[in-house]
């Protein structure tokens, strides 16, 4: 273990070259708000439905076939990505996180040039299901990347900037959605006929796989992964790279080597299938409850707001360029929310942030809903209904868009990190595509009843979330496991000493769980027997 007074305080730990290349990898997270979030703007636009034939052209009101297709359109996204998300854990595993990262980069120019050149619906909706694929690699991906490279102490903020990254892509693509949306406008018309208005926010994005390619040339592969394929010098020269201190003191990086190198050289060897993270007990609870959150924050409803806000405006009342203004306003307040999240992550803890976003959302939403229903009978309630959505989206940004991806990346242990991960974001993906392909004929059949499925859901959530969810802050990723009860180093289920966990009487109550503040770190020895490595833990009297 790294000995307690070897470990530096959390100011001694940030290492510029370490933010650098965390931050960098991080872009990878644009990968997936940009063509996420840019989807909104373009089903928005007349040129788009009328090139695709989805509008009856005496009326401009979207046909039973358009909206049909414009699920579909949503729906192949969230399918390539539920299948990606595999494919990407099992390319990252075998061949490496950079190796993955490129990968994901060919899938997302592939399918952006399919969608931007599109010029039949079946093209288009074959460019979204690779993009799809790709979005969500790098969602899958690039947590983990960067978890593997940060300190502990500053875990929360560098993974955390995942998040921001990915609110300001969304940003970023209701700007250029919003910018294009003018190309081709007469002076007096009420909005333009040009196919510019949605090729060009479409085209923009092949920007950031090609960045993505460039930025991992000559990033580090993670430390962890090597140590997994037994290339241990590599590793070795990486992290000390990264978190030697400023004045070149080793001692602890030193200790943090050699508590990787211990558990690792055990779990390396490991044989773990998919069916076992449901059932072994090692695994299951951080599976159970890492899934059950990532249901959880999509049921709040904040793909359908981000796709479809332009036609909720639309039914509060909102003309067209009125509506693509506020889907602008609504993703710029995301990221500085996202980056104060990051920021907070480890200072208040993820507990707290996670469920009290959750809670915040649910209040949010209804709030919509009341509005929703009654925008008829006074015109300033749809002013409360856009608060509302504002509202959500600050509140999602701080806690679920940052402390889930956290959270996903910190909680598993390193030999199925990227299964754990993969799996968080299958169930992200899946719910996803329930919920944008109902919500066009749910919003026409039942209007603002259907915010009604999203209350209730994140309102149950929060409460099963309140006995759930453990406080994970300031834990290093070999130590994770004594929140969940399994034995550090080799994943099997113990009921000794070092499972021991106490509940948070302070700050994390009612079923928040962390390392008891009076209990000493155990020691390692190590040593070798017989041509092998042995790991022995002493305990506070020294006996073994």
């Amino acid at each position: 273990m790294v000995k307690e007074d070897l470990v530096p305080r959390k100011k001694d730990q940030f290492r510029l070259r370490n933010f650098i290349v965390c931050f960098l990898l991080s872009l990878g997270c644009w990968g997936f708000g940009y063509p996420s979030s840019v989807i909104a703007p373009v089903l928005a636009e007349p040129a788009f439905l009328t090139y695709f034939n989805l509008v009856d052209v005496t009326t401009s009101k979207t046909t039973n076939y358009g909206q049909s297709i414009i699920g579909a359109l949503n729906g192949v996204y969230q399918a390539g990505a539920f299948i990606n998300v595999f494919i990407t854990c099992n390319f990252s595993d075998r061949f490496g996180r950079k190796w993955a990262m490129h990968w994901n980069a060919f899938l997302g120019i592939i399918g952006g040039t399919i969608l931007t050149a599109s010029v039949h619906i079946a093209m288009a909706m074959v460019g979204r299901f690779i993009l799809g694929a790709s979005a969500w690699g790098f969602l899958t991906l690039t947590p983990i990347y960067t978890s593997e490279l940060s300190p502990a102490a500053w875990r929360g903020f560098f993974v955390g900037l995942n998040g921001f990254n990915i609110a300001f892509a969304y940003a970023i693509a209701a700007y250029m959605g919003l910018a294009f949306s003018y190309a081709g406008k007469g002076p007096r018309a009420e909005f333009s006929t040009s196919n510019a208005t949605w090729r060009g926010p479409l085209g923009i994005y092949l920007f950031v796989p090609i960045l993505m390619i460039i930025v991992t040339i000559f990033s580090p592969e993670s430390p962890r992964w090597l140590l997994m394929q037994g290339r241990t010098e590599e590793a070795k020269e990486i992290l000390y790279k990264l978190h030697t201190d400023k004045d070149g003191n080793t001692e602890f990086v030193e200790e943090e080597f050699a508590e990787m190198v211990s558990q690792i050289e055990t779990q390396r060897h490991l044989k773990v299938s998919w069916f076992d993270m449901f059932t072994k007990k090692a695994y299951r609870k951080r599976t159970y409850i890492a899934l059950f959150y990532s249901f959880l924050g999509q049921s709040t409803g904040v793909l359908v707001l981000n796709n479809y806000g332009p036609s909720f405006y639309s039914a509060l009342g909102y003309g067209l360029q009125r509506q693509l203004v506020f889907q602008a306003g609504w993703v710029t307040v995301g990221y500085p929310f996202c980056f104060l999240g990051a920021v907070l992550m480890d200072r208040a803890g993820r507990r707290p942030l996670m469920m009290g976003s959750i809670a915040g959302c649910c209040v949010c939403v209804a709030v919509l809903a009341a509005a929703t229903a009654r925008v008829g009978d006074n015109g300033s309630i749809a002013a409360l209904g856009v608060a509302a959505i504002y509202i959500f989206i600050a509140i999602y940004s701080i806690g679920v868009d940052v402390g889930g991806n956290v959270f996903y990346a910190e909680v598993f242990q390193n030999h199925v990190r990227a299964k754990g991960v993969a799996l968080a974001n299958a169930v992200l993906a899946l719910s996803d595509l329930v919920y944008l392909e109902l919500t066009p004929t749910a919003q026409a059949q039942v209007g603002w009843k259907w915010f009604l499925l999203f209350i209730c859901i994140s309102a149950f959530g929060t409460v099963i979330l309140y006995f759930v969810l453990p406080e994970t802050k300031g834990v290093s990723l070999e130590r994770m496991a004594r929140i969940f009860g399994d034995e550090e180093g080799t994943g099997e289920d113990t009921e000794g000493p070092q499972s021991v966990i106490r509940q948070q009487e302070e700050g994390s109550r009612g079923g928040g769980v962390s390392i008891s503040s009076t209990e000493k770190e155990t020691p390692l020895q190590h040593h070798k027997r017989d041509g092998q490595t042995v790991i022995e833990t002493s305990d506070h009297n020294g006996s073994q």
